[in-house]
């Protein structure tokens, strides 16, 4: 702790000693140029070859502490190097011999299309302000859609109806999430850059540039996916650490209550979804009480949500994938951010290495119990206010803490090849004493997950191609210990540990097969193992996909297979997504698929009669491997700020454990579950302002597989408001939500299948900007449960007895009592 605190107050320091502000501000001017006019202005001797350079030209407005970093952000992705040599700062091609120019280019291009040589565009699309690869931007040509990969490239082969200007050039339009729109003109090459700018600009005093359409979340055109804008999440009530989940939590087909620690998504179960960040997985969401997501919100760039009907690429999961993407980091300038509530502190730093290297550290920290709000709820104690349903419902108060640490390392190795490094872990402590009677209990739970991961990207243009190779760790151990007493005297204690982890490679290769789309095909291996009560699980998974990308005219078509060996079975997966887009405003996507997962969190009882989940690896025996399908079908509507999706999806899940009760008895069943529901959201962006509404309505349909017991049908229902509004320097937002119909998974273990009770949160916020050429600062009052309305969460259930008679305690807490949150954000 004390190295990483020494680290953070170094690159402080180190910020406040640089040297003067060397500021790049050009629009399509040639890199020759812009270096001519540094070495004017700031007295800098330069040595570089004009024809060279002319070639390329940028638009860039930015900031930057030495002359030495302002060309290192002009040459970015360029195949130039840069040495300082007897002060001269000498730029020189990484191979002089195999450097062509774009004129050169297209003349060979121009001589050879007689022969039908096949045209291209080739490049990447990053942020103006700090060089961040932006992934999945969107490129319309002629009314024709492609994206970017995870690093921001793209490969386009040109298709004979598409134009090409005399000088070589294409028209198109770049979009990304949070970033205003651009019209560039591509050139048939490999050198293209677009650089964009966040919808959002703030200068001295703060200005709000109008949003395009889909700037806060983009939906409707793939089946199944919604991304959100971090930007504008972070102005949404609780900002200090939950900004990750503020906006998602809000999308239709989430689940928004309290009740579950996990993320559920169309009825997926506990477990059954999957959070992943740069590559390695999440086990342990550390969300107890829905303050704090599991991810630290200063590393985070992009998130996509596959709710459904996802493509190949994708595996190990029946339910949704939540795809985090980590920040490259600022390759120009130290960075330092705080942000401290009166909840929680989190710190982040970076630093600009050689090579357009780049090291970030973050560290998050509770040194407040978030559970204990008494003195500042003008509504009393939560306890005495609760409304639980029988004599067997006891309220308790936990004392939760909790506290995580990322470390990333990004770098340009080449021009064409990238180095990226990412280091996670989280602790949290979860623990509680009740009294009931002459009964105690007192219960602890602590869970440690670590992670890393480590990838590589190498871009092959002389051959084609671009091929990724990652590896992954990522596990999580439970440590928990329940004592029962009698009158202060030990009845029982037990322990759990449950650890579950992964760890493996894949590689993964994607080509150009012609005018009309290109080939993603990957391989890879994955250790699974775990520990339950000193008993270790592991076994070994292979897999392998192929997925085709196919652009006709106004439809997308994406076509693919995934087969995993496992435990000495194939699972074949076929999956299919299509978009057809019947004008630039209005799109209808779906989506089918098989899918599978290998790791499951499964529902346990001890000898004790204690119920829990545990994870645990498939087994085809006790922990079967879960099949699903998938099935979407929607539509979507954009135009001049309004966004408006509906999709109707079907789910079909097999083999999925469950708690059952049978003649008294509490069993663990296998169930088939079947969802079928309807997801709608209307947004509408007006000048920086954003109001949403969104609703999930699904019917559930459980069958058992075994012990006779009948159906269960039950209709869960959410509907979600929320709007933030711009006034200039002030952000005013706020965020309702209403549920009914779900129920909690140990109700079939207690032999009581009550309808659940109806929840509803309101949340509000203020926040303030100030903005200043060193330093910003955020300000923001929070109110979570403004009316401190009932959102329980369950807690544990015990066998006890009392008064001659065994039975069992429902022990709940409250998920959101009200919470005001207090928070300052600074970044220098």
């Amino acid at each position: 702790m004390r190295k990483f605190i020494f680290l953070l107050c170094f690159l402080f320091i180190y910020k406040f000693v640089s040297a003067e502000d060397i500021i790049l501000k050009y629009n399509s001017v040639s890199i020759n140029r812009i270096l001519s006019d540094l070495s004017i202005r700031y007295s800098t001797s330069l040595s570089f070859n004009e024809s060279n350079l002319s070639e390329y030209k940028i638009s860039i407005d930015g900031k930057y502490s030495t002359v030495e970093q302002a060309i290192a952000a002009l040459l970015v992705n360029l195949p130039f190097r840069i040495k300082t040599i007897e002060n001269v700062i000498v730029i020189t091609p990484f191979n002089s011999n195999s450097i062509v120019s774009n004129r050169d280019y297209n003349n060979e291009i121009q001589s050879e299309s007689k022969i039908n040589v096949k045209k291209y565009i080739k490049g990447i699309i990053m942020s103006a302000v700090n060089g961040e690869r932006l992934p999945y931007a969107y490129i319309s040509l002629r009314g024709k859609g492609y994206y970017s990969d995870i690093d921001g490239g793209f490969t386009i082969v040109l298709q004979d109806d598409i134009p090409v200007s005399q000088e070589n050039r294409v028209e198109a339009t770049i979009s990304y999430l949070g970033f205003t729109t651009v019209n560039a003109n591509l050139e048939l090459s490999e050198n293209n850059r677009i650089y964009l700018n966040p919808a959002i600009s703030f200068l001295d005093t703060v200005t709000v540039k109008a949003y395009l359409n889909s700037k806060a979340m983009q939906s409707g055109s793939i089946a199944g996916l919604i991304r959100v804008n971090y930007n504008i999440a972070k102005f949404l009530p609780g900002n200090g650490d939950n900004s990750v989940f503020n906006l998602l939590r809000m999308m239709p087909g989430v689940r928004s209550s309290g009740e579950p620690s996990f993320l559920s998504v169309w009825g997926s179960t506990n477990g059954e979804s999957v959070i992943r960040i740069d590559g390695f997985r999440l086990f342990s969401l550390n969300n107890f009480n829905e303050q704090i997501s599991s991810i630290n919100p200063f590393i985070i760039k992009e998130i996509a949500l596959n709710k459904g009907g996802y493509n190949a690429t994708k595996g190990d999961a029946t339910g949704a994938i939540v795809d985090i993407i980590g920040i490259d980091g600022n390759a120009y300038r130290p960075v330092f951010k705080s942000n401290i509530n009166n909840l929680t502190m989190n710190l982040f730093a970076s630093a600009p290495l050689v090579n357009r290297s780049v090291i970030m550290a973050s560290y998050r920290q509770t040194y407040y119990n978030l559970y204990d709000i008494d003195k500042l709820n003008p509504y009393g104690r939560g306890s005495e206010n609760s409304s639980l349903s029988t004599q067997n419902d006891v309220y308790i108060k936990p004392d939760y803490s909790f506290r995580d640490l990322n470390l990333r390392f990004s770098s340009l190795l080449t021009p064409k090849s990238n180095l990226a490094a990412s280091f996670y872990y989280a602790q949290d402590n979860f623990n509680y004493t009740l009294d009931y009677g002459d009964n105690s209990y007192d219960a602890r739970e602590s869970n440690n997950q670590y992670a890393f991961s480590l990838k590589l990207d190498k871009d092959w243009s002389d051959v084609g191609g671009k091929t990724s190779i990652t590896g992954h760790y990522s596990s999580n151990l439970l440590d928990a210990e329940n004592i029962k007493k009698y009158r202060s005297q030990n009845l029982l204690s037990f322990l759990t540990e449950n650890l579950i982890g992964e760890c493996g490679a894949e590689i993964t290769h994607k080509i150009n097969t012609g005018n009309n789309g290109n080939l993603d095909a990957g391989f890879s291996y994955k250790w699974l193992f775990g520990n339950h009560n000193g008993i270790n699980d592991a076994s070994g998974k292979i897999g392998a996909f192929v997925n085709e990308n196919l652009v006709i005219r106004n439809f997308y078509i994406n076509l693919g297979l995934r087969l995993d060996r496992f435990l000495g079975n194939s699972y074949f997966q076929p999956r299919l997504q299509g978009t057809y887009k019947i004008s630039d405003q209005f799109k209808i996507t779906a989506g089918v698929g098989l899918y599978n997962q290998f790791i499951n969190k499964v529902p346990f009882i001890d000898n004790s009669n204690n119920y829990s989940y545990i994870w645990k690896i498939a087994d085809n025996d006790n922990v079967p491997v879960i099949s699903a399908l998938h099935t979407v079908l929607g539509a979507s509507f954009s135009k001049k700020g309004w966004l408006l999706t509906t999709e109707g999806f079907f789910k079909k899940s097999s083999d999925v454990l469950r708690f059952g009760r049978y003649r008294g008895s509490a069993d663990v069943v296998k169930t088939n579950i079947e969802v079928m529901g309807v997801d709608i959201l209307i947004d509408k962006e007006i000048k920086g302002s954003n109001v949403f509404i969104s609703t999930s309505l699904s019917r559930v349909n459980e069958h058992y597989q075994s012990l006779n017991l009948p159906k269960k049908e039950y209709t869960p229902f959410e509907i979600k408001t929320g709007a933030v509004i711009a006034l200039s320097s002030f952000y005013i937002s706020s965020t309702f939500v209403f549920g009914s119909g779900y129920i909690n998974p140990y109700k079939n273990a207690l032999g009581d299948d009550p309808v659940s009770n109806d929840y509803k949160r309101f949340d509000i916020s203020l926040n303030y900007r100030l903005t200043r050429a060193k330093f910003s600062i955020e300000a923001g009052l929070s109110v979570l449960n403004l009316f401190n309305n009932s959102n329980y969460k369950y807690i544990d259930a015990l066998p006890f007895a009392s008064g001659g008679q065994s039975g069992v305690l429902n022990i709940y807490s409250q998920a959101v009592p009200f919470t005001p949150i207090v928070s300052v954000q600074i970044v220098f």
